[in-house]
């Protein structure tokens, strides 16, 4: 009777391992939040950028104005010193526009869309950690359960030696079994820690604790190209390619400008003799007769250079992610299904009743068995890799 009882409560205990109905995870979202304020590297390149869009903002005011003063020495006849000042101030038509501001300002939109990819960048890679680690939490949690199991296995042959119902050799088997058990959910455990690891390290050296079990129930766009241009503004290297042609686009004016002449104004003052001064104002004008040959060509051919750019990869992100579209769309189906085929296969009851009854040996249970934990882990890998594939597909929304 005591031999039974033990069998009715790992039949129970098993019966509990094979639960499928997903919940949304709990603490990721905070997780990535704090990955993106603590990760060391996205703060060193948010220093980065902002040192580049300083730079980009120095030299494109007027040039210093000028000061120069004489002391001259003169003739006895004629006196004995000259003192002349004179001040001026160059002006270019480019500067006066105020077009080097705006690409400046254009450039520094170009290096923040780069800093939002490495942003993403950062983000998709916690979040693809994040689902492995969900995947191996999963796992473990059966592997806990199994090696209960086995050690109760064990434990009720061992009793069944002792009351005459079962040999040491199907003691050993069960004892085999659980000792494979235990040392696949070591493994399980040594993955785990590293995943725990990297996100420690993607948080800035502070640690993550992640408990989560199941994935986030999350579908697919209904329709790619709707989905396509409701994002296609805000992924980076589209936008820093858009912005580089306008910036190149604006360059053309830059350069049509520095071909205009260059003003200069000022004041000048002259010591004449016999203590008289003369002063007034002078103009000057540069023409730019050589220095800006063939610069509005160059910057012509940059433009047509950029818009060319800038359709190839407009091109090459709609395919390729509607290509990672139509993977996300298989993945999910092949989910479904082997969720449902997991579900109709899970007869464990029925496997536990027929050892009770002996209509099934231990082997003939313990295979059993492991194929149904196999296909359970099958389901979690299959999960995993749409999970991922779909983060990918999504990363713009990060």
């Amino acid at each position: 009777m005591r031999f039974l009882n033990k069998i009715v409560t790992t039949a129970l205990l098993c019966l509990a391992l094979f639960g499928t109905e997903g919940i949304y995870a709990q603490d990721s979202d905070a997780i990535l939040k704090s990955i993106e304020q603590n990760n060391l590297l996205l703060q060193a390149y948010r220093a980065e950028t902002d040192a580049e869009m300083l730079e980009n903002r120095t030299g494109i005011t007027l040039s210093n104005p000028e000061v120069g003063f004489n002391y001259l020495w003169l003739p006895p006849a004629e006196g004995n010193t000259r003192q002349d000042i004179n001040v001026s101030q160059a002006f270019d038509i480019a500067t006066i526009s105020g077009i080097r501001k705006k690409l400046a300002g254009k450039s520094n939109e170009i290096l923040e869309e780069e800093y939002r990819e490495e942003r993403i960048a950062t983000l998709l890679s916690a979040k693809i950690t994040l689902i492995n680690l969900t995947r191996v939490n999963a796992l473990i949690n059966i592997m806990e359960r199994r090696e209960a199991e086995a050690k109760q296995l064990s434990e009720m042959y061992q009793t069944g030696i002792e009351e005459g119902h079962y040999t040491i050799i199907e003691h050993n088997k069960a004892l085999i079994n659980a000792i494979n058990i235990n040392t696949e959910l070591q493994s399980l455990n040594m993955e785990r820690q590293q995943l725990l690891t990297q996100l420690q390290f993607m948080n800035g050296g502070i640690a993550v604790q992640y408990n989560d079990t199941t994935f986030e129930n999350l579908l697919p766009p209904t329709n790619f190209d709707e989905w396509y241009n409701q994002i296609e503004e805000r992924l980076p290297l589209y936008a820093a390619a858009r912005k580089a042609t306008e910036l190149s686009s604006k360059s053309v004016t830059l350069s049509k400008m520095e071909g205009l002449p260059e003003i200069s104004a000022g004041y000048m003052s002259e010591g004449l003799k016999k203590g008289e001064k003369a002063h007034g104002i002078t103009l000057g004008i540069s023409i730019p007769l050589w220095a800006n040959k063939n610069n509005i060509k160059q910057a012509k051919a940059a433009e047509r250079a950029s818009r060319l750019h800038e359709q190839s990869v407009e091109q090459q992100l709609y395919y390729t992610l509607y290509s990672q579209y139509e993977k996300c769309k298989t993945l999910n189906r092949n989910v479904v299904q082997l969720r449902e085929g997991v579900n109709s296969a899970n007869h464990t009851s029925k496997l536990h009743k027929a050892l009770i009854v002996g209509q099934i040996s231990l082997t003939d249970y313990i295979v059993e068995m492991e194929m149904i934990y196999d296909m359970f882990t099958q389901l979690f890998t299959l999960e995993s890799e749409y999970q991922t594939a779909l983060a990918e597909l999504r990363a713009v929304e990060l």
